[in-house]
């Protein structure tokens, strides 16, 4: 998870240098490069993160199960006894 919050840092840093590029230089060449390296960079860290994400265990799919011993009598909002 490390080298995607690199990532994500350097997407941030190629969008301040934009600014930075802007207000030195107006809209240049360098500028225009920039800003497909901060598309580019931001592509890679959000494909990645939704790789991760999809790849993740749904948390909720042990919840479905029975888990109260068999007794199919019991709701969820009636205590047992």
């Amino acid at each position: 998870m490390r080298p995607l919050a690199y990532l994500v840092g350097l997407s941030g840093l190629a969008c301040l240098l934009q600014g930075w590029v802007v207000g030195s230089e107006g809209f240049s060449r360098t500028h225009t490069i920039l800003i497909l390296v901060a598309w580019a960079v931001s592509a890679a860290w959000m494909i990645w993160l939704a790789v991760i994400a999809w790849r993740m265990p749904d948390p909720m799919a042990g919840h479905l199960t029975d888990q109260g011993g068999g007794n199919a009598t019991a709701s969820p909002t009636t205590p047992h006894r």
